[in-house]
């Protein structure tokens, strides 16, 4: 893993279906017993960057999650009373 890495992710459907970076959740888990911990220092629609922590300059490879809100879902209520709708009407 270099300092500041860019993962290079640019699936189409996924950033013309998510409507903002801000809705994104990224996990992401080193795959090294030597790591000084993992962070994501930015996140955007074509890409993340990871940076280790503690100014780690570690070379491992890692696992990455990420999660986000759909266009036309942001209003979506995933715990909502009995009866009502998943979207407002």
């Amino acid at each position: 893993m270099r300092h500041a890495s860019k993962l290079g992710w640019r699936e189409r459907v996924f950033a013309e279906d998510t409507k903002t970076a801000a809705s994104m959740t990224v996990q992401v888990t080193p795959l090294s017993s030597d790591s000084l911990g993992l962070a994501v220092a930015a996140k955007r629609l074509d890409g993340i960057v990871v940076k280790e922590l503690h100014g780690g300059t570690g070379n491992y490879e890692f696992d990455w999650e990420v999660k986000s809100v759909r266009k036309g879902y942001e209003k979506y209520q995933v715990i909502r009373p009995r009866g009502e709708t998943a979207l407002p009407r």
